[in-house]
């Protein structure tokens, strides 16, 4: 039956034909640069032959040729020369302040005067150093939030002050997002003074350092990137020792020695004293520790004062080549703030080619904050979990192989977390073709083993539980020594997860636990041994200590920890075990990752060619059951169909190629499609009573008398809604004689037309059923569309790992 009559118009043909001739032009569109079509090369640069450089040369006697000249003039005033200097007592309540706020004295800072000027420490022999004088240009990226105000431009002015200017091409400030005031235009007008020599570049939102530091990358057009906090002071001729191993190796990355700004009253010191060298490793919960030089890495070494190679750095502080940096993928960007990146980055250079070397002769000063003043904001938000262990999780899950679960050993409840889509990362280890984990630790880091062995199994981990009281052993935030206590069981873990391994040690966190008469104790675990004195039983709940032949027991009456002779029947010695699980709150979410976007983008996308082959099948099939007699109508649903085939196919093309052009195009044909279905699925289900009668009405009236009377069998009815219907009427209407009700006798024909049941009764409620599953059926994929579309945008944005990660950043 004819309801609405739907003509072709030119709007549908133009439609096809743009969509048509977007994806002709989309295919054959060239692929970026640098874009091999499958895994291809990351390093465009790696298999290049490089000229032969010389680098540094040590001349005794002869001062370096980038050595300043003596000085006679002696500075006098508040922390010249590196020295302590202390707020007067009346300014105690606004140190007390400020150091709330920053994690600083700025009372003393501000006191400072931003190009002070400081002790020199580094080894006698670094004066005699000649180096290369065509060293490659630098960027200097500086990293910042609500920084103290003197705090960050004694780094800056420390920088433009000591390094030579034909090496130092700019300073790369990169504000992440900070709210304080002097920040915003007081920053940008002191700068000014420093012309193009200093560039500041804000995040539009809160980024957290990781990523704010491959922006800065980003920014940054020197040949090598130095990376500095926003609290240092570089020392004397700190920057040609870091360059001259990248301008004899790209591939190496060079990491200055650090030493120590007192937070208080900014006294500059060395962190090592005498002129023992060391180099950064970790332990197996992914802590950076630092451990003397092997002699087999000193042996290799010519004079005392040259670079060395280290596993692994403390992560503020390093100098790269841009370039090498960017091939290599800068930072993974699921790291969140702050956390892991330096781990990250050491073994991606180590495994995938290069190498790091520490230079004694670059000291850099750093102030080492107490605690974090700042918060991360809404980045938590995007992480279930302590956001520091889920960033070493993604670096161990990537790069760590097998050797990951003495992670796990250490950080047991690591294993629940949400670590995020590591495809990228995966994909990018593969195309680097880079070494085991294994051949790191064999041919780098072998020095970890010596004091982190390799951890045993667990036997048991997670809270523990006292049958006496509930309540559950607690090391109550203290650092060793100190006394472990018992408190309310909060199940988040933290310092109630202990854990026993198979060789009797029980522990938390990277401390041991051990226990004697008097008290149960948080100690520093024996470098270089992973065993202990505990025994636990899960039958009798005894936890036993076999040196001292006795059981812990909770005091009952003190609520005291310590060792008694063991007693079966005392519920004050029974313990129990219990693992931890994370609850979380399932919520529907965008997908995150760059295959899974591109994957539910085709997925949709393949739906809708099922939609459409459905569409174009029902017109079919109604031509030839003929229950579709108007042309006009399986025209419409054909044309939908082919318009609908059409958009899919763009976004599959689209999805499966990362073509901007494509998702562009799709986004907005998408949403247009978006506003037509949606307005339609809203009014077929607003269709009051009164209105579906009005349109069956119209649609009665101007159907032909065939179709009527095709309509009266069809439904066994007879005329539209008059009680009686003569042959001949006004109105037209068929007669009944052809309805199989009133056929079938003399009585049937007279109640047809008397009172029989009119069309109406019948096609009210087929129509009103169609209408509420045509709308709903348009809503659903209205939805779909929304979903479609938002993750079509996401996608766009999204980086490809199979491009060359040097053109992410361009």
């Amino acid at each position: 039956m004819k309801v609405i009559g739907l003509k072709k118009g030119r709007v549908i043909k133009v439609c096809l034909a743009i969509i048509i001739l977007i994806c002709i032009v989309a295919f054959f569109l060239p692929k970026p640069k640098g874009y091999d079509g499958s895994l291809g090369s990351a390093l465009a640069n790696k298999g290049r032959s490089l000229p032969q450089r010389q680098g540094a040369v040590f001349k005794k006697d002869v001062l370096g040729n980038f050595e300043p000249q003596p000085s006679d003039t002696v500075r006098e005033g508040p922390g010249e020369n590196g020295k302590a200097h202390y707020a007067r007592p009346e300014d105690q309540n606004e140190v007390a302040q400020v150091m709330m706020e920053y994690g600083i004295n700025m009372v003393v800072s501000d006191q400072i005067a931003l190009d002070r000027s400081i002790p020199d420490k580094r080894l006698s022999e670094c004066k005699f150093w000649q180096y290369p004088a065509d060293l490659p240009t630098t960027s200097v990226i500086i990293v910042f939030h609500n920084e103290g105000w003197s705090t960050l431009l004694r780094t800056i002015h420390s920088v433009l002050n000591r390094s030579p200017p034909q090496f130092l091409k700019e300073v790369v400030l990169v504000d992440d997002y900070s709210d304080k005031e002097n920040l915003k235009g007081d920053l940008e007008d002191y700068i000014r003074q420093f012309g193009q020599k200093v560039r500041l570049y804000r995040n539009k939102q809160r980024e957290g350092l990781i990523r704010s530091r491959t922006y800065g990358a980003q920014y940054a057009t020197g040949e090598v990137i130095v990376f500095l906090d926003a609290h240092c002071e570089v020392n004397t001729n700190w920057l040609p020792p870091l360059l001259s191993p990248i301008y004899v190796n790209r591939t190496i990355m060079t990491v200055p020695v650090i030493d120590g700004i007192d937070k208080d009253n900014f006294e500059y010191r060395p962190v090592y004293q005498g002129d023992t060298h060391f180099r950064g490793i970790f332990e197996w919960g992914m802590l950076y520790k630092e451990t003397e030089l092997p002699e087999q890495e000193a042996k290799k070494r010519k004079y005392h004062s040259e670079p060395y190679k280290s596993p692994t750095h403390a992560g503020g502080l390093f100098a790269i080549n841009r370039e090498y940096f960017l091939e290599l993928g800068a930072y993974d960007p699921g790291l969140l703030v702050w956390g892991g990146e330096n781990f990250e980055l050491s073994f991606k250079i180590w495994q995938c080619g290069g190498s790091i070397e520490w230079v004694p002769c670059s000291r850099v000063g750093h102030i080492y904050r107490g605690f974090m003043p700042y918060s991360f904001g809404k980045l938590v938000e995007k992480r279930k979990g302590p956001i520091v262990t889920i960033n070493y999780k993604r670096v161990v899950e990537v790069w760590m192989d097998d050797y990951k679960e003495y992670f796990y050993a250490r950080e047991p409840m690591a294993r629940q977390y949400d670590h995020g889509d590591i495809s990228g990362q995966l994909a990018l280890k593969e195309r680097l073709q880079c070494k085991s984990f294994k051949w790191f630790m064999d041919n780098v880091a072998y020095d970890v083993l010596y004091k982190f062995p390799v951890l045993p199994k667990n036997l048991f981990w997670g809270e523990i539980r006292s049958m006496l009281t509930g309540q559950c052993l607690d090391t109550m935030s203290s650092h060793p020594p100190s006394i472990v206590g018992m408190s309310h069981c909060h199940g988040s873990g933290g310092n109630q997860v202990f854990r026993l391994n198979a060789e009797g040690q029980l522990g938390v966190g990277e401390r041991c636990i051990n226990a004697d008469t008097d008290h149960m104790k948080l100690v520093f675990c024996t470098l270089g041994t992973v065993d202990g004195p505990w025994e636990y039983n899960p039958t009798s709940k005894l936890l036993f200590h076999k040196h001292h032949q006795k059981c812990l027991e909770l005091s009952h009456d003190k609520g005291n920890l310590n060792l008694q002779p063991c007693n079966n029947a005392s519920n004050g010695q029974k313990w129990i075990f219990r693992e931890l699980v994370i609850i979380t709150v399932i919520k529907l979410k965008m997908c995150g990752g760059f295959t899974c976007s591109r994957n539910a983008l085709i997925a949709l996308n393949l739906l809708y060619i099922v939609v459409s082959f459905i569409l174009i099948s029902v017109a079919a099939y109604g031509i030839v059951a003929s229950f579709l007699t108007s042309l006009a109508i399986v025209g419409g649903i054909i044309a939908c169909g082919v318009f609908l085939f059409l958009l899919s196919l763009m976004g599959l093309i689209g999805a499966a190629r990362h073509s901007q052009v494509l998702l562009f195009f799709y986004m907005i044909i998408l949403f247009l499609l978006f506003v037509v279905q949606f307005s339609l699925a809203c009014a077929c289900l607003a269709f009051n009573e009164d209105q579906q009668y009005k349109l069956a009405y119209e649609g009665w009236h101007q159907a032909s008398m065939g179709l009527r009377n095709e309509t009266q069998i069809y439904f066994d009815c007879c005329g539209f809604q008059n009680a009686t219907l003569p042959e001949h009427d006004p109105m037209q209407a068929p007669s009944c004689s052809s309805v199989p009700f009133c056929q079938e006798s003399t009585e049937n024909m007279k109640i047809c037309e008397d009172s029989g049941d009119t069309c109406w009764m019948k096609l009210q409620k087929v129509i009103n059923n169609a209408l509420r599953i045509t709308g709903g059926v348009g809503l659903f994929f209205s939805f779909t569309e929304v979903i479609s579309i938002g993750i079509a945008y996401r996608f766009r944005q999204q980086k490809d790992p199979k491009l060359d990660p040097s053109l992410l950043f361009i």
